[in-house]
C-alpha cells in the first residue's frame, strides 16, 4: 500500500460526502511532511500507508479552533 489517496483515507475515517475534502487532503500532506522530517521517505511500504492513515486520524480527531490571546 503506497501513499493512500484522499478516498482511501476517507474510507478509513468513515467519512461520507465531500465537505471536508480540502481539510483531509491538508492532513495527508502534513502527515507526509512529518514522516519525511522524521527520516521516513520510503512510501512504498504497507507501514507507510498505515502511518499516514493513523496520523491523519489523529489530526482529524484533535481538530478544534485555536484561541490565541485572551
Amino acid at each position: 500500500m503506497p501513499l493512500p489517496d484522499l478516498q482511501n483515507v476517507k474510507e478509513y475515517l468513515k467519512i461520507d460526502g465531500d465537505e471536508e475534502n480540502t481539510q483531509i487532503q491538508e492532513f495527508i500532506d502534513t502527515a507526509v511532511e512529518e514522516l519525511e522530517d522524521s527520516g521516513i521517505k520510503d512510501q512504498s511500504t504497507v507501514s507507510y500507508g498505515m502511518a499516514i492513515k493513523l496520523l491523519v486520524a489523529g489530526y482529524y480527531e484533535e481538530r478544534r479552533p485555536q484561541v490565541i490571546g485572551t
